[in-house]
């Protein structure tokens, strides 16, 4: 039982880091992405783009 607790435990404690990692990450690109310091074509393929090329349009 009580390694049972543990392996639990601990896999809950991973996925929650995971998750906190996955959020930082994803807010720290979103943040390039927006950031009137770079150039459109920097960051074209900015988070959840949907298939746009560096020019910004969607291919052929």
């Amino acid at each position: 039982m009580t390694d049972r607790l543990i392996k639990a435990t601990t896999a809950l404690a991973v996925v929650a880091v995971a998750v906190v990692a996955a959020l930082v990450s994803y807010q720290h690109i979103l943040g390039l992405a927006r950031s009137p310091r770079r150039a459109r074509c920097d960051f074209a393929a900015g988070p959840l783009h949907r298939g746009r090329g560096l020019s910004g349009q969607r291919p052929q």
